[in-house]
């Protein structure tokens, strides 16, 4: 006959110890989910409290409108706070720590306002250029020429069109406003020109070419820039971009409520 197998038997001591440690073990799991649970609530917290402080001033759903573009009548002040927001949130988003879970909603949200900082700053130097053409048409409209101190009148014009000048050749507008900008400069060249030689006439008391020159004068003017709506958004931001920033939005909103959901962890 086969000889039974013996069983080994386990001290009882040792069998303490082993379901001591495995109670142990157990334990930490459980407070290794519950401890990774509330750090997913408190990223979750983190992100939602930077696109609740953004939407104070604008949100991807209100900001596009339904054809999908941007409403361009907004002024330089909003843009401003829209890129200050911007940069500030996507700067806290990048120092956040996720957990596992929270890894691409971190990315996800730095996108977000990475978008929105490209935005707010590409519109902020078209409104900037667009003040910087009403003040050289409110220049050149505001000049008078007074016939007590013609050439001191014609001195300080001159004087101020050089400033314009040089102020808009260092200035790089968008591609839509380039050509427009070149034909501005050119103008305000020919402009200075004009003030230049009607100062040599009246210098020259020659009543001719004073009359010449004052016509060239009066037919002066500055055209606004004919810029359509849609080279304006291109250079503000690609199509697929500004769709991004709406997918964004709502991706950010549903993960932010699946980590809020996501109370314990086993990962």
């Amino acid at each position: 006959m086969a000889k039974r197998k013996r069983r080994k038997k386990i001290d009882p001591k040792m069998r303490k110890i082993y379901v001591a440690s495995i109670v142990c073990l157990v334990v930490i799991y459980i407070f290794y989910g519950y401890f990774k649970g509330r750090s997913n609530l408190q990223f979750s917290a983190d992100v939602s409290a930077l696109i609740n402080e953004s939407a104070k001033t604008w949100t991807a759903s209100t900001f596009v409108t339904g054809d999908g573009t941007i409403d361009l009548g907004k002024d330089l002040n909003f843009y401003r706070k829209m890129k200050d927001i911007s940069t500030s949130s996507k700067e806290k988003a990048k120092k956040l720590r996720p957990t596992v879970g929270g890894i691409y909603l971190k990315q996800k949200t730095i996108d977000y306002y990475r978008i929105s900082e490209k935005i707010s700053t590409n519109s902020i130097t078209i409104s900037e250029y667009a003040l910087k053409i009403e003040k050289v048409k409110k220049d050149i409209q505001g000049q008078e020429i007074q016939a007590a101190d013609p050439l001191g009148d014609f001195a300080r014009w001159r004087e101020m069109m050089i400033k314009d000048i040089s102020d808009l050749e260092k200035t790089k507008p968008a591609p839509a406003f380039k050509k427009f900008h070149e034909s501005l400069i050119g103008k305000l060249k020919g402009l200075s020109s004009i003030i230049e030689n009607l100062t040599k006439a009246v210098e020259a008391k020659d009543t001719a070419k004073i009359d010449v020159e004052k016509k060239k004068l009066a037919d002066f003017k500055i055209e606004s820039p004919t810029v359509l709506s849609e080279d304006i958004l291109k250079d503000i931001v690609s199509e697929q971009e500004l769709q991004r920033l709406v997918s964004l939005e709502k991706d950010i909103k549903k993960m932010t409520e699946d980590l809020n959901n996501r109370k314990v962890e086993w990962l």
